[in-house]
């Protein structure tokens, strides 16, 4: 039986450290070349993607290419690569040809009440939306003096800062990546004097 999926949306992009202990040495822009009309940018939380990309998706974390994500069509089907390189593939319906094909390759399939790997949220987590209200307090706050740099976490894995002005602002709103993780900091100091007397004399 079919689960009729036509479309999958990414969850959870990941982006490898340069850092790296894998085998094989991450691909060329992490093997996202060529595979979103934006290129890599096009790689974020809830981008959906047709049936081939999301199989060269796959392709690309099973081969350690460089990026990782989920592929989930909300309570119907959902694919991701382990750590450990196995495939986890869940499914509304029994799939049972699929499973007889799958065996046929030489491959072989269990069957798992869930994945190993599947996402555990603490209930107390409380994640606060960018919505206007959001806007308009980062507003206030860098026109008070107390915020002025924006971490936009487009990917897990990599990020990019910007500077905030009253001028500024909602250029950088329009510019961000749907869906990112951002955090609020402290404007830079040019009082390079005062920076260097606060660090440590040892170490």
């Amino acid at each position: 039986m079919s689960t009729g999926i036509d479309h999958l949306a990414v969850r959870e992009p990941k982006l490898s450290s340069p850092m790296h202990f894998g085998v094989e040495q991450p691909l060329e822009g992490f093997g996202l070349d060529g595979l979103f009309p934006t290129g890599a940018s096009g790689f974020h939380d809830g981008t959906e993607v047709p049936l081939d990309i999301a199989l060269a998706l796959v392709r690309i974390m099973l081969r350690d290419g460089g990026a990782w994500c989920r592929l989930e069509a909300e309570d119907a089907f959902a694919v991701h690569v382990g750590w450990d390189q196995y495939l986890y593939i869940g499914s509304s319906q029994p799939c049972e040809e699929a499973l007889a094909r799958t065996r046929a390759l030489g491959l072989f399939p269990e069957r798992l009440g869930a994945s190993s790997y599947e996402v555990e949220t603490d209930g107390d987590d409380i994640q606060r939306p960018g919505d206007d209200e959001f806007w308009s307090g980062l507003l206030w706050a860098v026109a008070s003096g107390r915020a002025g740099i924006l971490e936009e976490t487009y990917v897990e894995g990599a990020s990019r800062g910007h500077r905030l002005t009253r001028d500024t602002i909602d250029t950088v709103r329009a510019g961000l990546a749907p869906r990112a993780r951002l955090a609020v900091w402290p404007d830079l100091t040019s009082d390079i004097a005062a920076v260097l007397g606060a660090l440590p004399t040892e170490g």
